[in-house]
C-alpha cells in the first residue's frame, strides 16, 4: 500500500535532514580548523579544494529536495498503478490520520533540533529543507489525500 510509503518518506526525510545538517556543521568546523593552519592557509590549491568541499555540502539542499519530491512522485505513481480494493479505503483513511497526527511531532522535533544556537550558521545553508520540514504536516496531508484518491478512484477495467 502506497500510504505506508508516506510514513517511511516522512521518517527517512527527517533522519536524512538531521544527518545532513550535522555533517554540514562538522565539515564547516573541520574546514575552518584546516584554514587556520599556516601551511594550509598559504596553499591556494588546498584552499580551492576546501572551497569545493564546502560547495558540495551546499548542494545537498537541492539533492534533498529532489529526493523528497521524487519520492512523492513515486508514491503517487505507485498508488495509481497498483490495484486496490475499495475495502482498503477505510484502512487508508485511518492510516492517513496516523500520518497526519505524526507529522507535526516530527516537524516540531526537527524545529527544536535546529533552534540550537550551535546550528545557526548551518541552518541558513538549507532553506529548501527547512521549508519542507516546517510545512511537513501540510505536505503530508496533500500527499496522503492524493494517494488515497489515486489508489481508489481508478477506471474499472472489464475482464
Amino acid at each position: 500500500m502506497s500510504l505506508f510509503d508516506t510514513m517511511y518518506l516522512m521518517l527517512v526525510f527527517f533522519v536524512i535532514a538531521i544527518a545532513v545538517v550535522v555533517m554540514h556543521f562538522a565539515s564547516t568546523g573541520v574546514l575552518n580548523v584546516f584554514r587556520t593552519v599556516p601551511t594550509v592557509a598559504n596553499n591556494t590549491d588546498f584552499n580551492n579544494t576546501l572551497n569545493n568541499i564546502q560547495g558540495g555540502f551546499n548542494a545537498f539542499d537541492w539533492i534533498i529536495a529532489m529526493f523528497f519530491f521524487g519520492s512523492v512522485l513515486y508514491i503517487l505513481f505507485s498508488s495509481f498503478l497498483f490495484e486496490s480494493h475499495p475495502f482498503f479505503l477505510m484502512l487508508s483513511i485511518l492510516f492517513m490520520i496516523v500520518v497526519i497526527w505524526m507529522s507535526p511531532y516530527i516537524s516540531n522535533a526537527f524545529g527544536s533540533f535546529i533552534e540550537n544556537p550551535t546550528f545557526n550558521s548551518t541552518v541558513s545553508a538549507f532553506p529548501i529543507t527547512m521549508w519542507i520540514m516546517q510545512n511537513l504536516p501540510i505536505i503530508m496531508l496533500g500527499v496522503t489525500f492524493l494517494t488515497i484518491i489515486l489508489s481508489v478512484a481508478k477506471p474499472v477495467q472489464t475482464r
